[in-house]
């Protein structure tokens, strides 16, 4: 890695993440099925686990601060208890699809809160999966029956892109070839540009 890039990891230290997901993605290379694929490894590498190229890409792990992550709206069915002990014990905020879907704005609200104590700017991460695919079937990795609507995620985006930390949006997952005449898609587009407007 170039010294610029060690300089951007190393600033990137000092920013917080709110993951708004439908899963946790604390897979691991030892735990893959031999796919390959790194998408469901994200927070496992960001916080030290997983691959050691890429969990300590700038030389030293973890690459997030746990505390500076928050975590909300998984699909209970998707993570394990391994994974939730491994985030409670890491002091990583996270709060599971039917506690975020039951206060949608509250949870938000406490998750970019304890994200934001330190200071520093804070990103959203948001993927459409977490959003029940029987109410906005756009995920590349549908989630039915999680019972977390576009309402209800729209309403906790608002909060947290209101907040002063605020400092970027990450939209993922969205699959318009699973929305033949557009309109869930319009939908998604309404949802994201009133949070953001708010």
């Amino acid at each position: 890695m170039s010294i610029r890039g060690r300089a951007a990891s190393r600033q990137a230290r000092g920013w917080g993440l709110v993951y708004v997901d439908g899963d946790a993605d604390l897979g691991t290379p030892e735990r893959d099925d031999g796919s390959g694929v790194l998408d469901s490894m994200g927070i496992a590498h960001l916080l030290g686990r997983g691959a050691p190229e890429l969990s300590g890409l700038d030389g030293a792990a973890p690459l997030l601060v746990p505390e500076r992550l928050a975590m909300l709206g998984g699909d209970p069915r998707e993570t394990r208890d391994e994974d939730r002990r491994f985030l409670a014990e890491s002091g990583v905020s996270f709060q599971e699809g039917p506690a975020f879907s039951a206060d949608p704005a509250g949870t938000a609200a406490r998750a970019i809160a304890a994200v934001a104590a330190a200071s520093g700017p804070v990103a959203v991460h948001f993927d459409v999966d977490v959003v029940d695919s029987g109410d906005l079937p756009l995920g590349n990795f549908p989630h039915y029956g999680s019972g977390v609507t576009l309402d209800q995620v729209t309403a906790a985006l608002r909060v947290l892109c209101r907040h002063p930390a605020f400092a970027g949006l990450v939209l993922t997952e969205v699959n318009p070839g699973y929305d033949a005449d557009g309109s869930q898609l319009a939908r998604y587009i309404d949802a994201v540009v009133s949070a953001v407007a708010a």
